[in-house]
């Protein structure tokens, strides 16, 4: 099962938040704005991310916004890696948190767990952990769409109990003034590389 962030609730619509802040520090790389999209040629790789296939092209698009529990978020609407996509996102305190409350992005809180999580694979009923954070990045990221200066959410891997274990990695590279420029997730089941890359965009 591909990892993906946010989950399907039910919606209410409501008139644009006169409160909703989407001129912060942290929407600058998040781009919270209805209309706003994104074109991304997507990939499937082996697990060091080698070896990359086409896998298609994912849009993805700022449709709305809505109240959930008296909180204003936006939603994402659109494909990641091929599959229908759908995420309410806010700014929270500089935080991008989806409904849950999880948090998804800081531009300001490098090297900090931000989130994390354990599952177990059915392949071999063993345990796994996975956490998130900010990492900066020393060199531009380039796609199709051009190059980038960027800040990646980090998310590490491995298996609980290991006394040796092997770390994989997930990446989401954000740009500031354009959203996520380049992407890499992990199938649970097997952990092997999928890989996404911004063709286009328009922001606001």
């Amino acid at each position: 099962m591909i990892v993906i962030l946010g989950a399907l609730i039910m919606m209410f619509s409501c008139e644009s938040d006169p409160n909703l802040d989407v001129t912060s520090d942290v929407n600058e790389y998040t781009q919270l704005k209805t209309g706003n999209y994104w074109v991304y040629d997507t990939y499937d790789c082996d697990t060091l991310g080698n070896n990359c296939n086409y896998h298609g092209r994912d849009s993805v698009y700022v449709s709305e916004d809505t109240v959930i529990d008296g909180k204003y978020f936006v939603i994402f609407k659109g494909t990641r890696f091929g599959l229908p996509f759908q995420q309410y996102l806010r700014d929270s305190a500089n935080f991008i948190v989806n409904e849950k409350g999880t948090k998804l992005f800081a531009h300001d809180k490098m090297n900090e767990v931000l989130h994390e999580h354990q599952f177990t694979l059915k392949s071999n009923n063993k345990p796994y952990r996975a956490y998130y954070g900010m990492e900066e990045k020393d060199r531009p990221v380039s796609t199709p769409a051009g190059s980038f200066d960027v800040l990646n959410y980090r998310g590490v891997i491995h298996q609980i109990g290991d006394s040796d274990p092997v770390y994989r990695y997930t990446n989401r590279y954000y740009s500031k003034g354009v959203g996520i420029v380049l992407e890499t997730a992990r199938y649970h089941e097997s952990l092997h590389q999928l890989r996404r890359e911004l063709v286009k965009y328009n922001v606001k």
